[in-house]
């Protein structure tokens, strides 16, 4: 055998031992993840396998299954507020590294979770980040973030300036549609403008419509069956419904489910007792897209007039804001 012939050899062999390796660890992931699911996602079963995960993915950087790895062992870290392995993570990447990407999706709740972090410290860190990173995909994720961020807060500009540079930089067709969405909201979605109408049918067969409703405050709750943080929401909706009456306030449930016999029995047994508006498209369907849905929960507040009051507000401040609203 020739040269030639012994390096094509010699790589195709470390090609199909990879791919090997791969496949075995990808059906190891699976069923780890089968049993995390089944623990109740357990911390400590999260602590060991993102261990096992982290430590293939250092040994096996470049390969599929070596990112799998990765992506699963910040989700983990995320959900245990793992800071101190993720500071000493992060610490390896390059700038023009794309594992920024998914750094950044999950340290949100890292930092968040983490006693000795907080989410404005994190807020700083991507904004340090945005400038240095050099991978167009990484760096549409720390732009998207801080989008995200200020259009929560009401920053309507800031946020319109930052998703004119999510565009020009055009990463992909995900980051440029998310741009597109936060400038159509600053546009039609912002605080004191009328809310977009709409019609559509509940799950219960009947027509409901947004201009319909005029002369109530009404609470427009995205949310999903599959959504954990979407769950604590549900008994202040329930303390608002029981305080206020119908004329006076209506709450109209919106889900991104895929299927309706799995909602009504979710809807039964959580005893939500208000309208629900099924988007079988989740995230693309049509009031989705209407209200630039791009996370849930999502709210919004609408006044008796049909302005937005506020949005995207949670737990006792949701609540709060809607008591001084109903006072008004």
């Amino acid at each position: 055998m020739g040269l030639l012939g012994f390096i094509f050899y010699s790589f195709v062999y470390a090609q199909s031992k990879q791919a090997g390796m791969d496949s075995t660890f990808q059906a190891y992931m699976k069923k780890a993840g089968a049993e995390i699911r089944e623990s109740g996602f357990a911390d400590s079963l999260q602590k060991k396998y993102a261990e096992v995960f982290y430590n293939y993915y250092l040994k096996h950087p470049d390969s599929e299954a070596g990112n799998q790895a990765l992506w699963a062992t910040f989700t983990m870290w995320g959900n245990l507020g793992a800071g101190e392995q993720y500071d000493e993570a992060t610490e390896r990447f390059s700038y023009d590294s794309e594992n920024w990407r998914i750094a950044i999706m999950a340290g949100h709740n890292v930092y968040y979770k983490d006693e000795e972090k907080s989410i404005e410290e994190f807020i700083g860190f991507v904004e340090e980040l945005r400038n240095k990173l050099t991978h167009p995909v990484s760096k549409s994720q720390a732009l998207l973030y801080l989008a995200r961020h200020n259009n929560k807060e009401g920053n309507s500009q800031k946020t319109v300036e930052l998703a004119r540079e999510i565009i020009d930089i055009n990463a992909n067709e995900f980051y440029v549609e998310q741009a597109l969405g936060f400038q159509h909201e600053a546009e039609t979605l912002a605080i004191g403008v009328k809310a977009p109408g709409f019609e559509a049918a509940t799950v219960e067969g009947q027509k409901i419509s947004l201009s319909g409703l005029s002369g109530k405050v009404v609470i427009l709750e995205f949310r999903a069956t599959w959504c954990g943080p979407c769950k604590p929401e549900i008994p202040h909706l329930k303390s608002l419904q029981n305080r206020y009456s119908e004329n006076e306030l209506k709450i109209v449930g919106i889900s991104l489910d895929y299927e309706k016999e799995k909602l009504e029995k979710y809807v039964e047994k959580e005893e939500m007792d208000w309208p629900q508006i099924l988007q079988t498209k989740q995230y693309d369907d049509e009031i989705s897209e209407l209200y630039n849905v791009y996370v849930i929960p999502r709210s919004f507040i609408i006044g008796r007039d049909g302005i937005i009051i506020a949005k995207n507000l949670r737990g006792k401040d949701f609540e709060n804001k809607v008591v001084e609203i109903m006072q008004e």
